[in-house]
């Protein structure tokens, strides 16, 4: 009988725990949150183990080349894209079954016509781009690997978000810790019985994203998507694509620009060795992305936008509701950032080689300064749901602009802090602009 008084003690409790964290989020919203927040956690957690392994054995200045490279990588696969896998984010919900293996049919059609050609003239002229963004540093040979890896980033990209759309979660999180194991074995192999160095990391994230290609095809062919595959049909609708896609690319390209610019300023104006030490730190920024950014945009706004579809006559009621989410969540990571730096700040600096030790005191300034970036998220939701892509991309290009003139103006006196002070700055203009013209919408 008490343990059965007990278990109802327990169920009650459970319920009334339920029940408080349901008035501030649906549960189904921290639910889709902690799931992916466990995938990014398990995932984040494999790369973190090759961390001290690759500070041990590249300098500061191989490091931050190898940032540099991350850099270029992540802005060419945006160009490369020309934003067909945005048009598929956008189509997907809207096909039938024959009509999506059609889709994916055509948009790889499309991509192969137009990446063919690019990728081969961005070989072509591989010492032009060492000689302009990478210093001299790079060969012909690396380069050559990189475009590769670019090349086949969108097909990997395109199968994880088939499975992401089709709620294969478990399916699409084991596949990506596949490609992160066997990427960080063929990183360890190529550094330390090979002594590859940089090369050995670009060629291990290679094989890894190969994999990951591999698996989609096999995929492709085992669901026999390759009977809708259809080469005229498709160029026929290219422009159709090419003109919902396009408009993607400068808000894309802006955000990264926010993201990733300042690398370049500061490796012009400093040396490759603040660009190291820049990296690192600014690395905790990605953890936060990882672990709150990625897990909100995947639960937290579809949840959002579904409501405002479901509201349309009273959306200003779900935007109060939506910023008074956006508030409370600054401010609790705002206070949980503080605290855990404190407490973390000596772990840190026992983890760390010696020589990067300097990045510490970055780490909090470019935390609070993805806080103001979380914000963002939250206040430019009604904007997207408007679909006010210009002012989206004018939101974006002002910070992003920003963000470069005070780098030029700050880091020859401040170096690294003037770098880190431009970025905060951008990132606070960005949630500025979102959240006051999601108050000209509201209003």
């Amino acid at each position: 009988m008490l343990t059965i008084d007990k278990e109802r003690q327990k169920q009650s409790f459970k319920q009334k725990i339920t029940a408080t964290l349901a008035q501030f989020l649906p549960i189904i919203v921290i639910k889709n949150f902690l799931i992916y927040s466990a995938g990014s956690i398990i995932l984040r957690s494999i790369s973190m183990v090759m961390t001290p392994f690759t500070l041990a054995m590249l300098s500061p200045s191989d490091y931050g080349f190898l940032s540099m490279m991350t850099s270029f990588n992540n802005i060419l696969v945006i160009f490369s894209g020309f934003g067909l896998r945005q048009v598929f984010y956008l189509e997907f919900f809207h096909c039938d079954s024959s009509q999506r293996h059609t889709m994916v049919n055509t948009i790889i059609v499309i991509y192969l016509m137009l990446a063919i050609p690019l990728f081969c003239l961005l070989l072509y002229n591989a010492p032009l781009i060492n000689t302009y963004c990478f210093m001299g540093n790079a060969n012909t040979t690396l380069i050559s690997i990189m475009l590769l890896y670019c090349f086949m980033y969108f097909f990997a990209e395109l199968f994880y978000q088939v499975l992401q759309y089709q709620t294969k979660a478990l399916h699409l999180t084991t596949l990506q810790t596949i490609v992160a194991l066997l990427t960080i074995t063929a990183n360890l192999t190529f550094l330390y019985v090979l002594g590859w160095g940089v090369y050995g990391m670009m060629i291990g994230y290679t094989l890894g994203i190969a994999t990951a290609c591999l698996v989609g095809l096999h995929a492709y062919l085992h669901k026999k998507s390759f009977k809708f595959f259809n080469i005229a049909r498709s160029l026929k609708q290219g422009s159709y694509y090419l003109k919902l896609g396009l408009p993607f690319i400068p808000s894309v390209l802006f955000g990264w620009v926010l993201a990733s610019g300042d690398r370049w300023v500061l490796a012009r104006y400093g040396t490759m060795h603040d660009v190291g030490i820049y990296s690192l730190a600014d690395m905790f920024g990605s953890l936060y992305q990882v672990f709150i950014l990625y897990p909100m945009s995947g639960s937290y706004l579809p949840y959002l936008f579904q409501k405002f579809a479901e509201n349309k006559h009273d959306v200003a009621h779900i935007e109060q509701w939506n910023k008074k989410v956006m508030y409370i969540s600054m401010v609790v990571a705002l206070v949980l950032i503080s605290i855990g730096f404190f407490i973390c700040r000596p772990i840190i600096y026992w983890l760390l080689p010696m020589k990067y030790h300097e990045a510490i005191n970055y780490i909090w300034f470019i935390l609070v300064g993805h806080v103001f970036l979380m914000g963002s998220y939250f206040a430019s939701a009604l904007i997207q749901f408007h679909k006010k892509t210009t002012y989206l991309v004018f939101a974006l290009c002002v910070p992003a602009v920003l963000n470069i003139v005070l780098n030029i103006l700050l880091i020859p006196y401040f170096a690294i802090y003037g770098c880190v002070v431009a970025t905060v700055i951008a990132y606070i203009c960005y949630f500025l602009l979102t959240l006051w013209y999601n108050a000209k919408l509201n209003s």
